[in-house]
């Protein structure tokens, strides 16, 4: 009896999916009744319960889309295996792609599981121009269930233009903004735009829609090429910073079963560019645009004839005229040297560099830099954050910028050109932005801003420029914002490589008031940057660009200056605690503590600005008005650093090391 049940089984469920297949997926919204051995459905039962992806109203099917449904065993006793099968049916193509899997381990009675096929499924050749559905069924099957309506599910999916066979025409990018509705559930509405050229940062946009929309756009090969849910609201919105020309198609639908008043426009910009002169004979040159082919064949197409020869800075050359390219592809903020025949002009399209987030590596030794801002800027001011490191700066006509010898026969650096500059150590280098016109050239005593606008006062102190204020940066000089941490507790959970900073007993009013500054973990004080900490030089950290945070070096060289007993490099700076004799009373301001004597014979200003412990608490003997603590940018170890403390009543100053997520002030020095 049972074999006969099975055969029968299997005969009337091939009929089932092949009419599923079909036919209108209208004429299965009814169950299909079939006869059955009540003891097989109620013992042994796989039922599939639904498809989970891709779901009808998301994605169409595309190369790589994942199906996954739930499946649950609805039968009384326990299941060991059982297979799986997919089914799809491509119209367009008359093709059914069957994949047959595997269950093997043991679904209990009222279990569900989500199975994910390992295989994926896909459209070849899908034709947007035409009105096409798919239908996808999964199934489950093993020996002893007889046949039932439970054991398979199927989903449609279809390019299905509006009621129309053909999309909406929208028109070309930048076209006025269309209006529409969507007017049922899972129904969406397609839209056709085309771009007649290359365009940069193209917005297409439901912003302002009365719904829960959702936006995919489709290239002409009819896959999903982006995707996107609630970028402005429940409103949804696709950037694409760089489109090629072709034509594009819009989907336009809801979330889940959401419907309704939609507003889409889609606008760009064209392409970038920049005119390089190129002068006979030999010359530097470099481009502040990011080309669409980074070849340097290609950059040099519009010139090639004219062309002799080209060197990057390692010596790898670009010869036309023996087919030798050994530089390939131009990097970003490095220039390049070029022997011409005659005088030419090239031309460079593409997108418009951010100078200010390209950072340049330059190598101890020589390289050739590139200028990357569109308008002219000083010589001096656009070198400044390197001054230590530049030695000697070159033009293509051998003029040259040399700090050392106070030497600067370059004014100015300008877009297209390239300039030799020779590093006595490696920097990573950027331009200021474009819109930086007012450069002032510093020298200690004049006043410097952090990223954040805050403006500090500088005093020198024996060879060392220092900032006047503790610092109040919540930001990194490269626009990276710092973590605030208010609540005790979770201070008290940072661990020693937790960046954060806070106010004094959480209060905003003791950063601005008589200069207290914030106070830093010491991974935020050093930007988390390990290198060099052993040095007598400090790391840059939480400081402006130009300065850094002093190492532990450093501040016995300021403690040694300022001493009236011992100068640097006694050994008694070396010692740990309290050492010197009168380095506190030399470095206070004149007011702000309890036992002020109207004395700051330095200009240092140093003030009471407390400190927060490891548990997060501001405690008595931690209050502000009478203790600082500095940090420094040596470590200890790797849970503790050190750091330098002073209070009001000992005129001599402390050297010790504790946890790294105790709260302490930053004071800044030139590099």
């Amino acid at each position: 009896m049972r074999k006969r049940l099975t055969i029968m089984k299997t005969i009337l469920y091939t009929l089932l999916i092949a009419v599923h297949m079909i036919v209108s997926p209208m004429m299965f919204s009814q169950p299909i009744p079939v006869e059955e051995n009540e003891e097989y459905l109620v013992t042994l039962d796989i039922a599939v319960l639904e498809i989970l992806s891709p779901l009808p109203a998301s994605y169409t099917p595309c190369s790589g889309e994942t199906v996954s449904a739930r499946i649950a065993n609805l039968g009384t006793l326990p299941v060991d295996s059982f297979s799986i099968t997919l089914n799809f049916n491509n119209p367009l193509t008359q093709t059914l792609t069957t994949i047959v899997e595997s269950y093997t381990d043991t679904l209990q009675p009222g279990d569900t599981i989500n199975y994910t096929f390992q295989d994926p499924i896909s459209i070849p050749g899908n034709n947007m121009s035409s009105s096409q559905q798919y239908h996808l069924c999964v199934t489950t099957d093993f020996d002893g269930e007889l046949l039932n309506t439970n054991n398979y599910s199927c989903e449609y999916y279809g390019i299905t233009y509006n009621f129309y066979s053909q999309p909406y025409p929208y028109g070309s990018v930048n076209a006025p903004t269309v209006y529409g509705y969507t007017y049922y559930s899972y129904v969406a509405d397609w839209w056709m735009f085309t771009s007649n050229e290359i365009m940069n940062d193209v917005s297409i946009s439901l912003c302002g829609s009365s719904y829960d929309t959702q936006l995919a756009v489709f290239g002409s090969s009819g896959c999903g090429n982006w995707h996107n849910d609630d970028a402005c609201g429940s409103s949804s919105r696709i950037d694409i910073p760089l489109l090629e020309t072709g034509t594009y198609y819009v989907k336009v639908y809801g979330w889940q079963s959401a419907f309704g008043n939609y507003q889409l426009s889609i606008a760009g910009s064209p392409l970038d560019s920049q005119m390089v002169a190129l002068p006979s004979g030999w010359s530097m040159f470099s481009t502040y645009i990011d080309p669409l082919d980074n070849e340097l064949d290609s950059i040099l197409s519009s010139v090639s004839t004219n062309v002799i020869i080209a060197k990057d800075w390692l010596g790898q050359a670009y010869w036309p005229q023996y087919n030798l390219n050994q530089i390939g592809n131009i990097v970003k903020g490095h220039g390049y040297e070029i022997k011409m025949t005659t005088s030419d002009t090239m031309v460079v399209s593409g997108q418009i560099i951010n100078p200010v987030t390209e950072a340049i590596l330059l190598q101890s030794g020589w390289n050739i830099l590139g200028f990357l801002r569109t308008t002219a800027a000083p010589t001096i001011g656009v070198t400044y954050s390197i001054l230590g490191k530049l030695e000697i700066l070159k033009n293509s006509v051998g003029q040259v910028y040399w700090p050392g010898y106070a030497v600067n026969q370059i004014d100015s650096m300008k877009p297209g050109q390239a300039y030799k500059v020779k590093m006595n150590s490696s920097a990573l280098f950027s331009y200021p932005a474009d819109t930086v016109t007012n450069f002032i050239l510093f020298s200690c005593g004049n006043q410097i801003f952090d990223y954040n606008g805050n403006m500090y006062n500088t005093v020198q102190i024996g060879q060392q420029c220092w900032m006047k204020e503790n610092l109040k940066a919540t930001h990194y000089s490269d626009g990276t914002p710092l973590t605030l941490v208010s609540s005790n507790a979770l201070w008290q959970n940072l661990s020693e490589t937790d960046k954060a900073y806070c106010y004094f007993n959480n209060s905003l009013l003791y950063a601005t008031m008589n200069d207290y500054g914030l106070l830093y973990t010491w991974p935020a004080a050093v930007n988390g940057d390990t290198m060099g900490l052993t040095s007598i030089n400090g790391i840059q950290g939480i400081c402006p660009q130009g300065w850094h945070l002093p190492s532990d070096e450093e501040s016995k060289i300021l403690e040694g200056t300022v001493d009236s007993l011992y100068d640097y490099p006694d050994a008694e700076w070396d010692l740990k605690g309290r050492r010197g004799y009168n380095v506190v009373d030399n470095l206070r301001a004149s007011t702000g503590w309890p036992y002020a004597d109207d004395n700051d014979p330095f200009g240092f200003t140093l003030l009471p600005a407390g400190f927060r412990k490891s548990n997060g608490s501001f405690t008595s003997n931690s209050e502000i008005g009478f203790h600082t603590y500095l940090w420094t940018s040596t470590p200890f170890n790797s849970s503790r650093a050190w750091y330098r403390y002073m209070n009001f009543v000992d005129p001599d100053s402390g050297r010790s090391h504790r946890e790294k997520d105790y709260g302490n002030s930053v004071r800044c020095v030139k590099d």
